[in-house]
């Protein structure tokens, strides 16, 4: 349960944000009361409440129980605040660190052709003689 942003114990508060917030790698976090159903997915516990990440707790939702410490929820596409269920599938350690080797493969060749496709249109922009009218390739 998220308390209210207006007003209460915490939205009483001068720093109150609502209890949502981006942290510096990207990922959200949403604040749970004690007394929720998810606190147990809480990162830090303290007695009244804590945080959780987004992306888990849409996921923990979703399949209607809390996700268990090994169980790592992906993001299909790669922004990291993109937490809509139809992009998140969940995955053991090794299979999220194998997809994401792979995705990492996957964006390195692509960052090659985008390089070598430019590459080929600097060539084809550049001047080729016609041998046919006898024009003949300067070399330095």
């Amino acid at each position: 349960m998220i308390k209210d942003t207006s007003k209460g114990t915490w939205g009483g508060r001068h720093n109150w944000k609502g209890g949502r917030y981006q942290r510096k790698d990207g990922y959200i976090q949403i604040w749970i009361e004690s007394d929720d159903f998810f606190f147990p997915m809480v990162l830090r516990r303290r007695t009244y409440g804590g945080y959780v990440l987004e992306h888990r707790l849409v996921m923990a939702k979703h399949l209607g129980r809390c996700l268990h410490p090994w169980e790592i929820v992906h993001h299909k596409n790669q922004p990291r605040d993109d937490n809509r269920i139809e992009n998140l599938e969940i995955l053991s350690d090794l299979g999220h660190k194998q997809l994401t080797k792979y995705e990492r493969y996957v964006e390195r060749l692509l960052n090659r052709i985008r390089a070598l496709e430019t590459e080929i249109r600097s060539y084809r922009n550049e001047k080729i003689p016609d041998k046919s009218r006898g024009e003949i390739a300067w070399k330095p």
